[in-house]
């Protein structure tokens, strides 16, 4: 592989334009911990080593990708997220002060050892737990987005049908809601199509269905 394809995030120039436009975007300090992030995944598929190495670090990278997707909807619809923000010594994907929100990512690969639906509900409640005490503490709302893979085939109606599954809007509420972004395929930003989630049991509600 070549020098100049290797200075390219995640070997892609499509995205690597895409993540510099984004940058562009965001004001400090999440555009220093965006760039950090950025290095940190560029020295990981510069220095892999064997294939399972190369396959974390390219899948790290794209994760990095979808977190930096979600942000920038974000601040599309007129919040004001905040790139990896400590709270109570864990460091939250996003935090909107001003609306009293945690957003974390994850991203639906495709494959994978177990059901999808179990998959998806297992990650959505991972998430909430690590933030449950905090989100209780300091009265926030604590939404998950997921990032469902090209090749994932994850749907609007699987991802209700997780949250149904996991019973999470039952047992966790402190999970204002879940929102979906589904990617097309196109490997543009703009080509990601959502849908919120809102949980009717929630400690703290936020509606998200204007985000575009």
């Amino acid at each position: 592989m070549s020098d100049s394809r290797r200075s390219h995030f995640a070997n892609n120039t499509t995205i690597h334009r895409e993540i510099r436009t984004m940058l562009a975007r965001f004001g400090e300090p999440s555009r220093s911990r965006m760039r950090a992030k950025i290095n940190a995944d560029r020295a990981a598929l510069r220095d892999q080593a064997g294939a399972s190495t190369a396959e974390q670090a390219d899948a790290t990278a794209r994760h990095t990708y979808h977190e930096f997707v979600v942000g920038l909807h974000l601040l599309r619809s007129g919040l004001q997220p905040e790139y990896n923000c400590k709270l109570d010594g864990k460091t939250s994907d996003w935090f909107d002060e001003r609306a009293r929100l945690v957003l974390e990512v994850f991203t639906c690969e495709r494959g994978g050892s177990t059901p999808l639906l179990t998959r998806v509900a297992s990650r959505i409640a991972a998430k909430v737990r690590k933030y449950a005490e905090s989100v209780r503490q300091h009265d926030l709302c604590f939404v998950v987005a997921v990032y469902g893979d090209a090749m994932s085939g994850l749907t609007a109606a699987d991802c209700e049908q997780a949250i149904h599954y996991g019973q999470l809007f039952v047992e966790h509420r402190e999970l204002s809601g879940v929102i979906l972004f589904a990617n097309a395929g196109t490997g543009d930003a703009n080509s990601s199509t959502h849908i919120y989630f809102a949980n009717p049991q929630a400690n703290r509600s936020i509606d998200l269905r204007s985000v575009e």
